[in-house]
């Protein structure tokens, strides 16, 4: 691993965080937008089809960046034992999940909307347990993509069982091999297609990202290589027929009609763009402030984006259209907004309750890089946090 001579603020990752959380939040907005009747679609970049919903691709980038956090968050620091690595996981997602669910449920029958009583079945699940012929939301709808983070911490936490020495390629074979026979094997129930997906190619391209890391792979490298990505990627659309068309529908992931081609097309290059914000660390511009409060909040504004977009639904004024802009503006600023209250007042303050001592606050991941020397360096990181310096297989995302 290259040394920056002092101690590597990993930044770039929450920053990343925060593009992927805006990205989502963006592409709920324009979806509720259009719904209501105003003309989003191509309105950004008319010459690309179904423009608006790019920032959908944000879910791949959280995959890839789970992938990459918790690789690295296993891999350094002293051993962890798969159940307080299960543990840390489930406090760090699901209470705030249900409470989140709970409160949309209670918007929705403010608003006099009916609930599927089917919901509270994945909701309290997350993972589809009952295969009910068809996958049905969770009450908080953007919950379906928990259950494939919760799936590829199973994943991890049966190679932390195994005590194997190189844990990361331990956890990349598990869960390449996953990906490879969800490619093979379109299972009919609901629970195994979660189980079963080529969709974890994206968490093995995070796990390869680490492995790049360790090795001195980031920065400028990495972005002079993702520039080489882009520039052949664009080359072969031109002169190759290639079909580019690949569903953003969560149901289309979830079968896995749409996975494989999500993941290649997806996958490699979000890995390039999160090696290429790792940097020496050095004062953040505005716009990297700006993404490192979302990235530090994502979460909670992945969870709650949905009730801005719920009441502005139900807050349409008939006849009234104002300026698109305007609205898809102050949703998105209002989501992001509200995300960060929940951060500050809700979400850390749970963590808190559930024993945050034993996990790691997003706002510092930090490494003691000290040392060239990748053994050297695995041996001796940590995760700062403010004053505190902690063992790094306590971070949490």
């Amino acid at each position: 691993m290259s040394s920056f001579g002092g101690r590597t603020r990993l930044d770039g990752i929450e920053q990343m965080r925060g593009l992927a959380a805006l990205g989502v939040v963006v592409a709920h907005v324009v979806d509720s937008v259009t719904k209501l009747g105003a003309r989003v679609d191509g309105l950004f970049l008319p010459s690309v089809p179904a423009a608006n919903d790019f920032g959908a691709c944000g879910v791949d980038l959280f995959f890839v960046i789970s992938g990459f956090v918790m690789t690295y968050s296993i891999s350094q620091g002293p051993p962890i034992s798969a159940t307080r690595f299960a543990w840390n996981r489930f406090k760090r997602i699901v209470p705030a999940f249900w409470m989140a669910s709970i409160g949309y449920a209670l918007l929705l029958l403010s608003y006099g909307e009916p609930i599927d009583p089917r919901t509270f079945l994945t909701t309290a699940s997350i993972v589809p347990l009952a295969d009910q012929g068809e996958y049905v939301f969770p009450t908080l709808y953007v919950g379906w993509t928990l259950a494939f983070e919760l799936c590829f911490y199973l994943l991890v936490a049966i190679v932390v069982a195994t005590g194997r020495r190189s844990v990361s390629l331990g956890i990349l074979s598990l869960v390449a091999a996953t990906a490879l026979l969800g490619i093979m094997w379109r299972p009919s129930a609901i629970t195994v297609r979660f189980l079963v997906n080529p969709i974890y190619l994206e968490f093995a391209c995070g796990i390869v990202g680490y492995l790049l890391f360790v090795r001195g792979f980031h920065g400028v490298r990495a972005r002079c290589a993702l520039i080489c990505l882009v520039a052949c990627f664009l080359a072969a659309i031109t002169m190759l027929p290639i079909d580019l068309g690949v569903s953003l529908h969560p149901v289309a992931i979830i079968g896995g009609d749409a996975s494989l081609k999500r993941a290649l097309m997806f996958g490699p290059a979000f890995t390039l763009l999160l090696l290429g914000s790792i940097e020496p660390a050095r004062r953040a511009g505005r716009i990297g402030r700006f993404l490192l409060i979302i990235g530090r909040a994502s979460y909670s504004v992945y969870l709650t984006h949905a009730f801005v977009m719920l009441g502005a639904e139900h807050a349409w004024f008939g006849a009234w259209r104002p300026n698109v802009y305007w609205v898809v503006a102050v949703l998105v600023m209002s989501s992001t907004t509200l995300g960060v209250v929940v951060h500050r007042y809700v979400e850390r303050p749970l963590l808190d309750l559930l024993g945050r001592s034993r996990s790691v606050d997003r706002r510092g991941i930090a490494m003691a890089s000290r040392s060239g020397d990748p053994s050297q360096v695995a041996a001796r990181s940590s995760v700062t946090v403010g004053d505190q310096s902690l063992p790094s297989h306590r971070c949490s995302i």
